[in-house]
Order: C-alpha cells, then sequence, then structure tokens
C-alpha cells in the first residue's frame, strides 16, 4: 500500500518541484529584467538627446557649404569610432545581436554597449541619413548581457535578458513598447513562451515609462481632454484664451459624448504679449 500511494504522488511531486523551479527563476528574472529596462531605456533617452544636442550645435554651420561636408565627416567619425577605436564589426548591430543569442550563450562584449551608440550618435546628429533603431538595439542587448553576466545566469536566462535589453531599447528611443515587444520575441528570441514573454514585457514597459516620465517632467500637457462628469465635479479653467467646439472634431469623437477643451496656448501666449505691449505704449504715451 505504501509503495502504491508512492507511486500515484510521484507524477505530482515532480510537477511541484518543476512549479517551485519556475517560481525561483521568474523570481531571479524579473529584478534583473527591471534593471535592465532602466538602463536601456536611459541608454535610449541619451541617444535622442545627444543627437538633437549635436544637431542644435552644428546647426549654425548648417547654412554654408558645410551642409554637404558635415554628413560625411559625421559618418567617417562614426565608422572610425565603431571599427578603429572600439574593434567592433562593421554594421548595424541587429545580425550580431540575433548570433549573440543563437550561437554564443547571450554573451556580448561589453563595449558594445557604446560603439554603435557613439557612433550614431555622431553620424545621425552630424546629418546623416540614418537611423537610430540598430544602434540601440545593439546597445539595449549589449546591456542585457552585461547584466547577465553579472548575475551569473545561464545562457537561456541571459538571452531572455539580451530580449529585454532589444525591447526596452526599442521603446525608450521610439516611445513603442509594443513594437519592442514584437522586434524582441520574433526576431531575437523566435519563441514565445510565459517565461520569456514576462520579463520582455516588463522591460519595455518599464523603459516606456522612464522615457514618458523624464520627457514630460515638469512639463504641463498641451491638450486637455475632459468628461462631463468632471464638468459637473468641478468648474472648468477658462484661464486661456481659446478653445475648440468638439463638433469641430469628427462624428465618431462627438458621438462618445465626451467634451474635448482644446487650450491653445499659442494665441494665450501670443494675447499676454500683446497686453504687455499695449500697457507699455500706454505707459510710454503717459510719459510723454
Amino acid at each position: 500500500m505504501v509503495e502504491g500511494r508512492w507511486s500515484h504522488a510521484a507524477p505530482l511531486r515532480r510537477v511541484l518541484d518543476l512549479i517551485d523551479a519556475r517560481e525561483e527563476a521568474w523570481a531571479r528574472i524579473f529584478p534583473t529584467a527591471i534593471g535592465v529596462g532602466l538602463l536601456a531605456g536611459g541608454a535610449a533617452l541619451g541617444l535622442h538627446a545627444g543627437t538633437h544636442l549635436l544637431q542644435d550645435l552644428l546647426a549654425p554651420l548648417m547654412d554654408g557649404p558645410a551642409v554637404l561636408a558635415l554628413p560625411a565627416l559625421g559618418a567617417l567619425a562614426g565608422s572610425w569610432v565603431v571599427v578603429r577605436l572600439l574593434r567592433e564589426p562593421p554594421g548595424h548591430g541587429v545580425p550580431e545581436v540575433v548570433r549573440a543569442v543563437c550561437r554564443e550563450g547571450g554573451r556580448m562584449h561589453p563595449r558594445s554597449i557604446v560603439s554603435r551608440w557613439l557612433g550614431s550618435l555622431l553620424a545621425v546628429g552630424s546629418g546623416g541619413s540614418a537611423g537610430l533603431e540598430g544602434p540601440i538595439v545593439h546597445s539595449g542587448a549589449a546591456l542585457g548581457a552585461f547584466v547577465g553576466e553579472r548575475t551569473h545566469l545561464d545562457d537561456r536566462k541571459r538571452g531572455i535578458l539580451v530580449a529585454c535589453g532589444v525591447a526596452a531599447g526599442i521603446a525608450g528611443i521610439f516611445n513603442a513598447p509594443l513594437t519592442g515587444l514584437a522586434f524582441s520575441m520574433e526576431i531575437v528570441l523566435a519563441e514565445v513562451s510565459a517565461l520569456s514573454l514576462a520579463p520582455v514585457v516588463l522591460a519595455a514597459a518599464v523603459a516606456a515609462a522612464t522615457d514618458a516620465a523624464c520627457k514630460t517632467w515638469r512639463r504641463e500637457p498641451l491638450f486637455h481632454l475632459s468628461s462631463p462628469l468632471d464638468r459637473r465635479a468641478q468648474p472648468v479653467d477658462r484661464r486661456h484664451a481659446d478653445t475648440i467646439d468638439p463638433r469641430d472634431f469628427p462624428r465618431c469623437w462627438r458621438s462618445l459624448n465626451i467634451t474635448v477643451d482644446v487650450e491653445a496656448k499659442a494665441k494665450e501666449a501670443e494675447a499676454a504679449q500683446e497686453q504687455r505691449n499695449a500697457k507699455e505704449a500706454l505707459r510710454c504715451a503717459e510719459e510723454a
């Protein structure tokens, strides 16, 4: 009887052991996925801000003949940084990421974090006709590989962290977490499972939230949407100079029974400037 009981309980024990192992794997990979999302989101923000800053610095030189030379010089400088200075293979970086996951257990060199990041900043910031997707994918993947290496994860989980870095990088640079999720699952991992999907979703969401929080810090929204229930709860602020009637919007919007107050901040600033000009003219007239 005892042997019969143990024989019937053996499948249940194996299931419980499998659940415990998965819970342990989830408990380790979730915090690292959040960290990768923060790092890759920060790298995407830095790349976006650095590119625009370089464009602003070089804007005075774009009026003369340098408008043709600057993009070429920026491309040469970016290529030199990637190939000569940091000794990375040429290319936009996505094939290297796929190769690292499929053949190298998610291992990437730490210099890959900054190689294409810096090269694309120089090339795109100087007016080059290039994009930021490949560089941020490569940098985010290298960040995921670096975190996986430092936390001593196995090849499987390190590959998942590489996908987390890819999804977080795309979510941070383009504000498109679903695009980053689809790209990382279809191109980088090429498979979908619960253990791989949940960390990638978490990393992409963290990166998108980081991007939104940094870009909207201490900034008022341009458009304010309010419903009739909000209007009953408290009076609508009419500080601004102009609003657009809801009837100006498409019929499909009006059928939702939502009142849309669009505050024209540009017109408000123009009206305030006109008031200041009128007061200044009146003061000058009184003094004369």
